[in-house]
């Protein structure tokens, strides 16, 4: 810029303001580069002080070139992008003034380019716009001052890109339980390794989930739940990654389970002679698509755990969901009831479980006990019949009374027996049998023969006394034996070309001890 001074100098003095124009670097005096000292005075005295004006002169001098540039096809080699960006390429220079810059190279006769002009820090930036395998070569960045210049290059080389095929169907809806493989496998360019990771709603997944086997890795990169449940209902991504770029893909899961137990259950006050109990529920659940809805649900009962163990009795009739249901702030409550018959000499116990078209939720224990009082059974055995192995024996059979028609401590079974031919005088002999589970039992009759019928009664007993009713009377035989007839009378009534007639007299059936079946 030239002085405004009609002198044709080349500063200025404005105020407390120096200024100088079209500055030019000189030895010992001829240029403008020197000490200028500043002097502030008033009647107490004055001050000094000084600065050094410096003006560079420098030819350009090459700081960094990128070298070897290496980028995919249709992607930016310094940031994860999406198809279609550019790459750019950079040299940075050293020079005063700030060099200009611009660049050369073969593949630019037959690709878009845009040079970007040099910033303020001496970098110059060559855009290639949608690379394809053209773009692949060696550029060269030229920088230049009114005192020298310099040059840089930049190989471009064009990677294959990474690619991940679309999970089918990107959404899924899948049973509890049921394994589950989401396979991960990336095209990508033979040069560059590809590494592989999993994330679930975004994130990865945690180590733990991964060391205690709920998410197994294969080395694939496949990911398996074994044995999914409905809080795996999640976005699944798959990241295929190398040194150049990323490509995604994404499958969402969502896990029909068995719903989850009622959260309460209890007893209402249960009358010591009552013949039935109530038993209340409710359960509740998420208004969301992801939530199989409970359909109904099933109230077990055991009349004495203490005898039967683990078996839990299924109250026949269930109580559906629908009709008992209401929906408060995006949740829908279940609260019903179901009446049970009881029955004598029982110690109940009760839960609750909610079923829905997956299967049972776990049971959720019922807070209160029921007891009943004893009384006589109100039957006896069914399906009693009696028949000896040996001549010795005769064993009664008969169907087992289940545990809750015992109905009283100390409940057996009592086998009366006597000969059907009336020949003990039709007196009844009593056996005990003491197991309440026992389905047979086996009396010695030995000394009253074999094949021998008897009459037979099995009735049931518990401390309360018999049975209310008869028992039925059924007919049975001791054991067969060996026969101790002997035919007699044989003879031939007579005979014709290849048949013979035979006769001997008929043997005293009491002697054949078993069942008479013929004569051979």
């Amino acid at each position: 810029m030239t002085s405004p001074k009609a002198d044709g100098s080349n500063w200025l003095i404005e105020n407390n303001k120096l200024t100088l124009y079209d500055v030019k670097k000189g030895y010992q005096g001829a240029g403008d580069n020197a000490v200028y000292q500043c002097k502030a005075e008033n009647k107490h005295g004055y001050i000094w002080t000084n600065f050094y004006l410096n003006l560079l002169a420098f030819a350009p001098q090459l700081m960094s070139d990128p070298g070897q540039v290496e980028t995919v096809l249709n992607r930016n080699v310094t940031v994860e992008t999406v198809l279609n960006r550019n790459v750019t390429v950079e040299c940075r220079f050293f020079g005063s003034p700030i060099p200009e810059i611009t660049w050369d190279g073969a593949p630019l006769q037959g690709i878009v380019s845009e040079v970007v002009k040099t910033d303020p820090n001496g970098v110059g930036k060559l855009i290639l716009k949608d690379v394809s395998r053209n773009a692949e070569g060696e550029y060269f960045c030229n920088a230049k001052n009114k005192y020298g210049a310099a040059s840089g290059s930049a190989r471009v080389i064009i990677r294959k890109a990474t690619r991940l095929v679309s999970f089918a169907p990107r959404e899924q809806t899948r049973v509890a339980g049921e394994r589950i493989e989401l396979p991960c496998t990336a095209e990508h360019d033979e040069n560059i390794k590809v590494t592989y990771s999993w994330l679930i709603n975004g994130k990865p997944i945690p180590e733990e989930l991964i060391a205690n086997g709920h998410y197994v890795l294969l080395p694939n990169s496949t990911l398996v739940i074994p044995d999914p449940a409905k809080y795996d209902t999640a976005s699944y991504t798959c990241v295929a990654s190398t040194r150049l770029d990323n490509s995604t893909k994404v499958s969402t899961l969502r896990i029909k389970d068995v719903p989850s137990p009622p959260h309460s259950a209890y007893l209402h006050p249960c009358e010591k002679l009552g013949q039935s109990a109530v038993v209340r529920f409710a359960h509740m659940e998420s208004v969301d698509e992801t939530v199989e809805p409970v359909r109904e649900f099933w109230v077990q009962y055991q009349i004495d755990p203490k005898t039967e163990g683990s078996v839990w009795r299924t109250h026949p009739t269930p109580v559906t969901a629908a009709g008992n249901e209401r929906i408060e702030d995006g949740q829908r409550l279940v609260e019903a009831g179901v009446t049970v018959d009881l029955q004598p000499f029982g110690q109940y116990k009760f839960r609750v479980i909610a079923r829905n078209d997956v299967g049972d939720s776990a049971p959720a224990e019922v807070n209160g006990e029921c007891e009943t009082p004893a009384k006589v059974p109100d039957r006896n055995p069914t399906g009693v019949s009696a028949k000896g192995s040996t001549p010795e024996d005769l064993v009664v059979y008969w169907q087992p009374m289940a545990r809750e028609e015992w109905n009283g401590p100390d409940f057996h079974y009592i086998i009366k027996y006597r000969k059907a031919d009336g020949s003990d005088g039709s007196e009844w002999k009593e056996v005990k049998v003491e197991d309440p589970y026992a389905d047979h039992h086996a009396i010695d009759v030995g000394e009253d023969g074999a094949y021998v019928p008897y009459e037979v009664q099995v009735q049931a007993v518990n401390k309360e006394g018999h049975a209310s009713v008869q028992p039925e009377t059924v007919k049975g035989r001791s054991g067969e034996g060996k026969p101790t007839a002997v035919v007699s009378g044989f003879k031939v009534l007579g005979k014709d070309g290849t048949t013979a007639e035979f006769s001997w007299n008929p043997v005293d059936r009491n002697d054949v001890q078993g069942e008479f079946k013929g004569y051979m």
